[in-house]
């Protein structure tokens, strides 16, 4: 089909426009983000380049056609452009595609929805239970699970009843009758915990046998990989430059891998420069903006000016703080009194 034939070259009924590229300011934020180093859909485009059939690049940027395009013969969309960032993501590759969505979706995705797909639903008439002939397109379930809010379960309900209405929590009758019994659950944690330490002492034991025989046969394969690690590495750094100008890209697939040179921007420190020298260097010019700061209340220091009369429980409370009690259940076992682990249950 030729290009006049095509209904994108017919361009907007208002303005008899064609195409329309990526806003400056938004693809230089994921230019910086992605650090893409090939277009899918570039402008203009060379006669002879195809984005749903060449390789991409290691990080791919795609912006492809809002609808249906001959391509081949054949009418395409969006779901062959998928179909082809798919594939090349099962290669180990980076692709950002950009299409339009209606708000509501997003709405949904930015809640935390979770998508299923229920393929082609046939829908049944209301006159008579039939079922339809489908709509061709697969269903999308989106799915909002109820959260409890942790404000609802710290005042004892979940959504049910009143609000401010607390459920009483019912005590469970304790399976210990008497403090002999509690006596003897001591003797048995005892007991257990010397037979857990005998047992542990044994594998440990085993273990430690087992890395021994194994770690120079480990040790050996492990430094066979690092240098192949390291001859790799060599190689590429040395024919990176030819690979990019023969194949424009700074990957290359094998059988058994791929290898590639990832560039990446690292902030470091000058020559004799520390970050600690850096940091007072940032505060003396007033830039805090570039430092992190952690700001946390110093709880034990809040109790004792408490304590000494500081701070008023009163104007604790000003804060938005306040002094709980609570009782903390503990036991210490007498193990001198276990002569050997009794492993009766």
């Amino acid at each position: 089909m030729l290009p006049k034939d095509k209904k994108f070259h017919l361009g907007s009924g208002s303005d008899g426009k064609h195409y329309w590229l990526t806003p400056s300011d938004l693809m230089e934020a994921l230019q910086r983000e992605f650090q893409f180093d090939c277009d899918a859909c570039p402008f203009p485009r060379a006669p002879d380049f195809d984005g749903l059939t060449c390789d991409w690049g290691d990080s791919t940027y795609v912006n492809p056609p809002f609808g249906s395009v001959v391509h081949h013969g054949h009418k395409t969309g969006p779901t062959a452009w998928a179909r082809k960032a798919l594939e090349e993501h099962r290669k180990g590759k980076q692709v950002v595609m950009v299409y339009p969505l209606d708000k509501w979706i997003l709405m949904l995705l930015a809640a935390g929805a979770e998508v299923r797909n229920l393929g082609d639903v046939k829908w049944c008439a209301t006159e008579d239970g039939s079922p339809g002939n489908g709509t061709g397109r697969h269903v999308a379930c989106f799915i909002l699970r109820a959260v409890k809010s942790a404000k609802s379960v710290a005042m004892g309900f979940e959504g049910k009843g009143e609000p401010g209405m607390a459920r009483k929590k019912v005590a469970a009758e304790p399976v210990l009758r008497d403090w002999q019994q509690v006596d003897e659950a001591l003797k048995t944690i005892a007991d257990f915990q010397a037979a857990v330490a005998i047992a542990e002492g044994a594998m440990n034991a085993k273990i430690a046998a087992i890395k021994a025989e194994a770690e120079p046969e480990i040790l050996t394969k492990k430094q066979r990989i690092a240098r192949c690690e390291k001859d790799i590495q060599e190689f590429t750094e040395v024919h990176i430059g030819e690979l990019e100008q023969q194949e424009g890209r700074r990957s290359k697939a094998l059988t058994w891998g791929i290898v590639s040179m990832r560039r990446s921007t690292a902030l470091q420190t000058l020559k004799g420069i520390t970050w600690s020298m850096v940091v007072a260097a940032l505060k003396k010019a007033k830039a805090g903006k570039f430092l992190r700061i952690k700001e946390d209340v110093n709880k034990d220091a809040v109790k004792a000016a408490v304590g000494t009369g500081d701070i008023p429980p009163a104007k604790l409370k000003t804060f938005g703080m306040q002094l709980v009690d609570r009782d903390t259940f503990g036991y210490d076992l007498v193990e001198a009194r276990i002569a050997k682990p009794d492993l009766a249950a």
